[in-house]
């Protein structure tokens, strides 16, 4: 809880936080002014809604919008918008709003408010359910029902129109915040369609439409009017929504869900097609919690569509019935922005984080990533992030770089790119089964700067037996003999080109492949190799292996390694180094 406090006060909605800012005074048609705080006296133009908070208190019905009388809810600040105009809707921190808002096209919704007292507004795709009004179900033991029609309007984006109740959530404050009643999906739980079922199934609840009642047998089969729990139903499936050129700044979105595969449903962060989501905090969704995924929306081609900047995300399902969940993802095919003329989406400083046991202890059944694309062609970039706890770290497509620090830790696989012509800069792996997984054929790929930490089967490894690879300037280290630094996936067939590298500890240096005795910056040479096993494994030329420096210099006549060297390199790689404390994602 300490990381999340620290990362609360750095997640302040200044308009010093981004290198993109918020939308300058000039812009807009004003209802009342803001001046922003360490400014200079700017003021901004806005619609100002004080939601359901202690910093503020404002009023629909007698509200005027303006700082000193704001309105209570997000719905009437849009009601009273100028439509084409260019706002901002302010939020007051320290309040919750029970409402989806949809940014309009050219706007900005922020928040305002001292940070020192209060925290980011928030945006909840839940409505609270009231203890006192559960009563148990006729005739059985464990199950209570209470009243609940949700409004379908607040369900209606891009064509999904829905009034179901998509998920339940019970808070025992035991710290852990709010958590789903029932383990498994969330359609299961739907799904159940009876109250013999809920009575039968811990954890498990119904929505029965037919007379707008919902049923809730808890995990411990203690009584919600009386176990002191807090209960909520998801009855939104997005929460904050940019469109066009729009922003979403220093707001928390919680707990949307789907009801079913179609559009887009679930994300408590949304990006229609282009502009800025910065200092943001998302929790609680479906398969997917943060990203882009176009409605409609047109982008003239050679522009960076969407920046996602300083966002903390985490708490998704985990096995969706729609096929594993990407926390952050990026669907952009759609906008027209292809490798050749644009950037589709830029990801800076985000984190990504799972709940449950070291997701890189085992194969985890579910294969669920923190970072990644839907489209093959997608241009986008990684900056900075970090994935904890994941099946996959990142999964980028076709041209995808990752680059200037970006962490894997704890995954099974730190990145797995798919696709030809990737590079990876700056990159570093803790504790993953393998750092880097390279999963298709005829292509190039480039490493470089790169650190990867205690990789148990492999910091590299290329599954594939037509991939030329090229890593310079990177380390591989790992304890007591452990993993491999470069697995190359099909003997005699990869060319491994290994320039300026620090091999460290490990079981093999290189495993497969045939080391190329190319001229220029393609050789491998000016490595350094301690306290490791094995130099090599299964390569060519035979035997294969080798154990002796001697062995492994003259079997290349001297073309590979000539100035590589053994230096004793345990002073660089302490173990601290191999630590890394990976986000807490278990929330304020």
């Amino acid at each position: 809880m300490k990381w999340f406090a620290i990362l609360l006060l750095a997640l302040a909605c200044t308009a010093e936080a981004s290198p993109f800012g918020v939308k300058p005074a000039s812009l807009g048609t004003a209802q009342s002014q803001y001046t922003l705080a360490n400014s200079g006296g700017v003021t901004v133009p806005g619609i100002f809604v004080a939601g359901n908070g202690a910093f503020a208190t404002g009023s629909d019905a007698t509200g005027d919008g303006s700082t000193n009388n704001p309105y209570f809810t997000l719905t009437k600040a849009l009601s009273a918008y100028v439509v084409g105009t260019i706002t901002n809707f302010w939020v007051a921190r320290g309040g919750t709003n029970y409402e989806q808002f949809i940014v309009p096209i050219n706007c900005t919704l922020s928040c305002y408010g001292p940070s020192n007292l209060y925290g980011r507004p928030v945006i909840s795709g839940v409505t609270n359910l009231v203890n006192a009004n559960f009563s148990k179900t006729a005739g059985q033991n464990y199950t209570y029902e209470i009243a609940l029609i949700p409004n379908q309007a607040t369900n209606n984006y891009a064509g999904v129109k829905t009034n179901q109740v998509l998920m339940v959530w019970e808070d025992k404050h035991d710290g852990q915040g709010l958590q789903r009643v029932g383990t498994d999906l969330w359609s299961r739980n739907a799904g159940f369609a009876s109250i013999a079922n809920v009575e039968a199934n811990a954890n498990s609840f119904w929505w029965n439409p037919a007379v707008g009642k919902l049923y809730v047998h808890p995990g411990d089969n203690s009584s919600p009017v009386t176990n002191g729990f807090q209960y909520a139903a998801s009855v939104r499936t997005l929460c904050a929504v940019g469109t066009t050129n729009t922003t979403i700044n220093g707001i928390t979105a919680e707990y949307p869900y789907a009801y079913d595969t179609v559009g887009q449903e679930g994300y408590p962060l949304l990006a229609q097609c282009s502009g800025v989501i910065q200092n943001c905090l998302a929790r609680g969704g479906w398969n997917h919690l943060v990203g882009v995924a176009p409605s409609g929306g047109v982008q003239s081609a050679g522009n960076v569509t969407n920046y996602f900047y300083n966002i903390t995300a985490y708490d998704m399902q985990t096995n969706p019935s729609s096929g594993p969940g990407i926390m952050y993802i990026a669907d952009t095919q759609d906008l027209g922005t292809t490798p050749n003329n644009g950037i589709a989406a830029i990801f800076s400083n985000c984190v990504a984080g799972m709940f449950g046991p070291n997701a890189g202890s085992n194969t985890p059944s579910v294969q669920h990533a923190g970072f990644g694309l839907h489209e093959a062609n997608d241009t986008v970039q990684f900056i900075n992030c970090v994935a904890t706890n994941f099946y996959i770290g990142f999964q980028p497509g076709t041209n995808c770089t990752l680059f200037s620090n970006c962490i894997a830790a704890n995954c099974w696989e730190g990145i797995l790119t798919p696709d030809q012509t990737n590079s990876v800069s700056g990159f570093t792996a803790y504790s993953c089964a393998y750092g880097i997984k390279a999963n298709s054929g005829n292509f190039q790929f480039t490493l470089v700067n790169s650190k990867f930490w205690h990789c148990r089967s492999a910091a590299i490894f290329t599954s594939t037996t037509s991939t030329n690879g090229f890593y310079t300037n990177n380390v591989f280290a790992a304890t007591n003999g452990v993993g491999v630094g470069i697995n190359s996936g099909g003997r005699g067939y990869l060319d491994v080109n290994s320039l300026s590298n620090s091999f460290f500890g490990l079981n093999y240096c290189y495993d497969y492949g045939t080391m190329t005795n190319a001229a220029g910056t393609d050789s491998s040479d000016f490595n350094n190799y301690y306290g490791c096993n094995r130099y090599a494994s299964d390569m060519n030329p035979s035997p294969g292996y080798f154990i002796s420096w001697s062995n492994w210099t003259n079997a290349w006549s001297g073309k590979i390694d000539w100035h590589s060297t053994n230096t004793n390199s345990t002073a660089l790689y302490p173990n601290s180094a191999f630590v890394y404390t990976a986000p807490d994602p278990s929330g304020p």
